[in-house]
């Protein structure tokens, strides 16, 4: 019996990396916001329109140069969830039809077959640090929308904005708390008395 560690692995076989941890939804909307984000886009997450079903995103473009275009997302994370949209593709229809392109954004390769992919729907997956566009998807004739989804959209838009400022201003409020403490603790570190004895005690060193 040996307690050589080399040999002991060599005994045991080579060690197998851990397996990458599956994308929750969570990431994925995270994902979104960064492909989709400010000040091109305006990424909004479960909103609904039309009928009043909700995307898990929809994505506005803000610049005219690009055609303020609508893309709207369907998330899925696993392959029975995406089956059981297979058979009940109306339920997406409700709201495609009124984007400029609707893309399914997946986990994994394991959650869908290209070939699944209804007819012009796109399909991102996780690429590197971000989205990688694994099939593009086709430029749809939008539906315009009514002015119940209108609102919809800029009710959420200003939701979202007032939850960014909240957030701007917990971490303004945090900052400053923060700072107050340092400096307080900072004074308090050193007394006069103890700056004279530190001077008195430099003098000496010098004589």
């Amino acid at each position: 019996m040996t307690d050589d560690p080399d040999l002991l692995m060599e005994a045991s076989g080579p060690t197998l990396p851990e397996p990458r941890p599956k994308r929750t939804s969570h990431d994925l909307d995270a994902l979104l916001r960064i492909k989709y984000g400010a000040p091109e886009w305006l990424f909004l997450s479960q909103v609904g329109i039309g009928t009043g079903r909700r995307a898990d995103g929809l994505a506005l473009n803000l610049w005219g140069s690009r055609g303020m275009e609508m893309h709207g997302f369907e998330v899925k994370i696993s392959r029975g969830d995406w089956l059981r949209e297979l058979k009940s593709p109306q339920k997406a229809d409700e709201i495609a039809r009124y984007v400029d392109h609707w893309w399914l954004v997946v986990s994994d390769a394991s959650v869908v077959r290209e070939e699944e992919l209804p007819t012009g729907w796109g399909l991102l997956m996780p690429k590197g640090g971000g989205l990688g566009t694994i099939v593009p998807a086709a430029k749809m004739d939008a539906r315009p929308l009514d002015r119940f989804s209108c609102v919809s959209l800029i009710r959420a838009g200003l939701e979202r904005n007032a939850l960014a400022d909240e957030l701007a201003a917990a971490e303004a409020r945090g900052y400053k708390k923060g700072r107050k403490a340092g400096i307080a603790e900072e004074s308090t570190r050193w007394r006069p008395d103890d700056l004279s004895k530190l001077r008195l005690k430099i003098g000496r060193a010098h004589v």
